[in-house]
């Protein structure tokens, strides 16, 4: 964040910045960041993370686990769930709010209700909406000392944010607003600046990938798709394990720098890395 900020205080930059990324889940940690460093942003082709089905969906039993007299919550259980399984819900989740942790909680209601069974039923693109309860999961994981009250509040201060979802015209992409996008729905699409965020082994190419030549060819087409949507600068972030992708670049084009974690708050002790492209 500290170089995007960077980039919006300098009178000659002319910011027009994207970050992209390779799943939709990645948005929520990035989100968090920007908002916490005070930088607007938008969504492109699709919806902020605490507006996904999906996350709406677990995080009004966990409110209504919190606060059994919150009838929106409830409405949506009841509205999602048979009568038999939303009164047992109705009961239980209040009781157990004082007795499990928070990821036991989640884990009660994902198990009791074959959450992740029904997504898989239930939509088309179901990995990606499992891969976004995973990435609750995780985030939540870092409240699990503190609670359900505090991370229900952490929540709230994020997905109360009055910002655009949606997808504007490509003349309207708005300087000085961060435009955060899938790097499918950035096709067509330039910026001046481009961030690609988690430009890790795993995620480009995608560990589901790995089998097969033709699915990391794939996922190659798609590493050049993301890169080649900046005009002037391109900035690739990773940490752990680069992708494989990165090496491919000419050394003598790029500028390697590691710099303390920023998006990534469930992994405090990971440092992340960026290679500069200009």
């Amino acid at each position: 964040t500290g170089n995007i900020q960077k980039l919006f205080r300098d009178p000659n930059a002319d910011p027009q910045i994207a970050i992209l990324y390779r799943t939709n889940a990645q948005s929520r940690p990035i989100e968090q960041a920007l908002l916490q460093a005070g930088i607007p942003y938008r969504i492109y082709g699709g919806l902020r993370f605490y507006d996904r089905m999906e996350i709406k969906d677990v995080i009004a039993a966990l409110r209504y686990a919190h606060n059994p007299k919150d009838k929106v919550s409830l409405a949506r259980i009841e509205k999602n769930f048979g009568k038999r399984e939303s009164a047992f819900l109705a009961a239980e989740l209040p009781r157990l709010a004082g007795e499990l942790k928070l990821l036991e909680l989640i884990g009660f209601f994902l198990e009791n209700t074959k959450y992740m069974e029904y997504l898989e039923r239930a939509f088309k693109n179901a990995r990606e909406r499992v891969e976004n309860v995973k990435e609750l999961i995780t985030f939540a994981g870092t409240f699990n000392h503190l609670g359900l009250a505090d991370f229900l509040e952490q929540v709230s201060l994020v997905a109360s944010t009055d910002l655009p979802n949606g997808k504007p015209e490509p003349k309207k992409l708005a300087r000085g607003v961060v435009t955060l996008m899938t790097i499918h729905a950035a096709k067509g699409l330039e910026f001046n600046q481009v961030f690609v965020a988690g430009a890790n082994e795993g995620l480009i190419p995608h560990e589901q990938s790995f089998t097969k030549a033709e699915d990391i060819e794939e996922e190659r087409r798609l590493m050049y798709v993301a890169m080649t949507r900046a005009r002037h600068q391109l900035t690739l972030m990773y940490y752990n394990v680069p992708s494989r992708f990165l090496y491919e670049i000419p050394a003598e084009l790029t500028e390697f720098k590691t710099i303390g974690n920023r998006f990534r708050d469930e992994l405090p002790d990971e440092d992340e890395q960026y290679i500069t492209y200009d």
